[in-house]
């Protein structure tokens, strides 16, 4: 059901589709539902469903696990998330997190949402580039005016900025012509920064970061060839 403006009763779904040919694999109903209407502004801090219905969804990866998407409901009151894998052509939970959590464990996480997602590992285990935009590309979000994504996509570890067209036909990418003396790896080989591109578009658009001090220069990345394996069974590697 909606009614102002968003969903206010369940359910929502999950659905993984083959990228080749569009066909679906996997379905699954969304954790955690929104739960009752009548408790709404308790739990979600509205009962419009605008807050409930704040989803954001990450990738990460984990020595244990592989490969994991990360989904999460709620916004400014609860906070819940579920972590996949999809293996076997199965989505299967491996963790959760839920700020409302029956043990009290969480509560402390309780109003610390955000509009938006960043993965990094944060126990252990660079500037930005501004350019001028040219005639005819346009911003998203009339009042944020975001770029569809900045990240060093073509691989010199000095950012590029991708904007729609104004007439929504095609992207323009722009990036810098001055040259540098400074040698850096590309930014897409610091994982941080390679998994927060992938996260920049779930909420209000924020440019990834790498995850060491810019000015120390990148550490040396254990670069290695990423094959996927196992794709007939459905596994994601």
């Amino acid at each position: 059901m909606k009614r102002k403006k968003g969903l206010v009763k369940a359910p929502a779904f999950i659905t993984v589709f083959d990228g080749q040919t569009g066909a679906k694999r996997e379905t699954i109903l969304f954790w955690p539902p929104i739960g009752p209407e009548s408790e709404m502004r308790e739990t979600w801090g509205d009962d419009w469903g605008h807050r409930s219905n704040s989803i954001k969804g990450a990738v990460l990866y984990h020595k244990e696990h592989g490969s994991l998407v990360v989904f999460s409901r709620g916004i400014y009151t609860r906070v819940a998330m579920l972590a996949h894998a999809f293996r076997g052509g199965k989505l299967e939970s491996v963790w959760t997190f839920d700020s409302d959590d029956p043990s009290g464990k969480y509560l402390g996480y309780r109003a610390m949402g955000n509009h938006s997602v960043a993965v990094g590992d944060i126990d252990g285990e660079g500037g930005r580039l501004l350019t001028a935009w040219h005639f005819g590309a346009s911003t998203l979000h009339a009042t944020k005016n975001d770029a569809n994504l900045v990240a060093d996509i073509l691989g010199d570890w000095r950012e590029e900025v991708i904007l729609r067209r104004s007439d929504n036909r095609a992207l323009l990418v722009f990036s810098t012509w001055l040259p540098t003396a400074r040698k850096n790896y590309t930014f897409m080989h610091d994982p941080v920064y390679r998994m927060n591109v992938a996260v920049q578009n779930v909420g209000y658009n924020q440019p990834a970061h790498v995850g060491y001090y810019f000015a120390d220069g990148m550490p040396r990345p254990n670069i290695r060839l990423i094959r996927c394996a196992n794709t007939a069974n459905g596994d994601a590697k």
